[in-house]
């Protein structure tokens, strides 16, 4: 299979390059970002297939790899970047079943055990790929029938898009954008909630599990001064009344 993807998409070098800086916005002191580890790591315990073969795609520094490990028999955890590994190996180094693999998503059927996995993991990487089905296909050879696959996509049609066009150009928000970091940027794609829908269709993958998360918080100000922001208070009402409005769709489908 062939994948389309941009040339600056997933370089090796630079990752290694933004490795160190990549999973600062992570912080616990950073609310925002908690409270999105938190609801991605809830998700992946409430759908992965426990005491499994699991593998992690894009593995980065480990933000998720210690919990899937929990929940796993074994873990691959895979990567282009060998640096994002070595952090994420040292992160979790009290855990005893986890391999990382040096693997560039276009060499994912190369993998040891390609196709006998009962889960795949791979968040914050679909939206950086061009040919999104060409790699939901990859990824769906991955694992067995009735395996699960758990993965996110951002939504053209949040309120958080809403928010980056007024600030950025309408197009090139509604279409893709550039994420800087330092030398170089990441291509991101959003897709409305419909096109998702249909992606997740022509993939020929049966969705089991959603969640709607990432809403624009509450920012509160004094005599114009910014105080702070409130998070749990736009999720919760984001969650019950707008909840395809959302900027981070988590999804756990079904191979059929």
């Amino acid at each position: 299979m062939r994948i389309k993807m941009r040339a600056d998409d997933f370089n090796e070098e630079f990752y290694n390059d933004i490795a160190k800086q990549y999973d600062k916005g992570y912080h616990p002191e950073n609310w925002e970002r908690k409270n999105t580890t938190e609801q991605e790591i809830g998700f992946i315990a409430s759908n992965l297939i426990r005491d499994g073969r699991t593998l992690e795609i894009g593995a980065g520094q480990g933000r998720l790899t210690g919990t899937i490990a929990k929940l796993s028999k074994s873990v691959v955890a895979a990567d282009i970047s060998e640096e994002m590994l070595r952090i994420a190996a040292e992160r979790n180094k009290d855990k005893n079943n986890i391999e990382y693999v040096k693997k560039d998503i276009k060499e994912l059927h190369l993998l040891s055990g390609y196709g006998q996995f009962d889960t795949v993991v791979f968040y914050w990487l679909l939206p950086h790929i061009e040919d999104m089905l060409n790699v939901l296909e990859i990824v769906r050879g991955a694992v067995k029938k009735s395996g699960i696959i758990i993965f996110n996509m951002w939504n053209k049609d949040s309120i958080y898009c809403d928010y980056l066009a007024k600030k950025r150009n309408e197009m090139e928000v509604r279409n893709a954008v550039s994420e800087h970091w330092g030398k170089g940027s990441v291509y991101t794609k959003f897709l409305t909630y419909n096109e998702m829908m249909q992606l997740i269709e022509d993939a020929d993958l049966e969705i089991d599990n959603e969640l709607n998360i990432g809403f624009v918080p509450l920012q509160v100000y004094r005599g114009g001064r910014f105080l702070f922001s409130v998070f749990k208070v736009t999720e919760f009402i984001g969650k019950r009344f707008f909840k395809h409005r959302c900027y981070n769709q988590l999804f756990a489908c079904i191979k059929k």
